[in-house]
């Protein structure tokens, strides 16, 4: 049964993978009217209750065939928390700093670009905010889907040695990459690393929980650089 489940996660990675794709090549041919901070916000939200209806699905579908969740790498290791709370007085420091609204971006030619290649990224303060509940969004519906369901239907399939893991690792690493298809391939190739990664830590701690507060980190990372360097100059605002 898990082989249903699995085959609509993948389903649901193609098709993220295809309209990304071809949202890069038409923005490509001919470079899109900049998102509004309204748009965007509607962006983040979408993408937040998407991740977490197929987050909760999976937890339902994996309850119901009688697995505790410890088995879907729901248990903590002990210095989970604390890297947790670090990462949280980081996140703390961030949006602090984002109401300082100081000099604009200085490099020449960088916030046009990142605009056509990256279109979601918060370029202010009040987006950057809104971006962080999508931040965190993924770094625990995306940890849960990839790194946890997927991983443990993939290593008990085939096996536990390393050739059984390394695939377990690396064939949700590859969904996951194409998921990203929107970033442009460069998009895609960091995707794809920081899953495996992030998957190697599980099959090594048991637990999705450290991937999970290095994945919300490095997506808060991302999003505050965007707000950082690719503001508005005061005279646009």
């Amino acid at each position: 049964m898990d082989a249903i489940w699995l085959g609509v996660l993948i389903l649901v990675s193609g098709v993220s993978a295809w309209s990304g794709a071809l949202a890069v090549r038409e923005a490509r041919g001919a470079p899109p009217a900049e998102l509004t901070a309204a748009e965007k916000r509607s962006i983040y939200r979408r993408g937040s209750a998407m991740l977490w209806m197929l987050a909760a699905v999976t937890l339902v579908w994996w309850v119901l065939a009688g697995r505790d969740l410890a088995s879907l790498g729901l248990a903590a290791p002990r210095w989970t928390w604390p890297a947790a709370g670090a990462g949280l007085a980081l996140v703390v420091w961030l949006a602090a700093d984002t109401a300082r609204q100081t000099a604009p971006s200085r490099i020449s030619g960088t916030r046009e670009r990142w605009r056509i290649q990256n279109p979601y990224i918060p370029v202010s303060g009040t987006e950057f905010r809104s971006f962080a509940g999508l931040a965190v969004s993924a770094g625990i519906g995306e940890e849960i889907v990839y790194r946890g369901f997927m991983i443990a239907v993939l290593r008990a399939w085939l096996g536990p040695g390393w050739e059984g893991g390394a695939l377990a690792v690396g064939l949700p690493a590859l969904f996951f990459g194409a998921a990203h298809a929107a970033q442009g391939w460069r998009g895609v190739i960091g995707a794809a690393g920081g899953a495996l990664v992030w998957g190697f830590m599980v099959i090594e701690t048991g637990s999705v929980w450290p991937g999970v507060v290095f994945h919300v980190l490095w997506d808060l990372f991302m999003g505050w650089l965007g707000f950082r360097f690719l503001r508005r100059p005061p005279t646009e605002s």
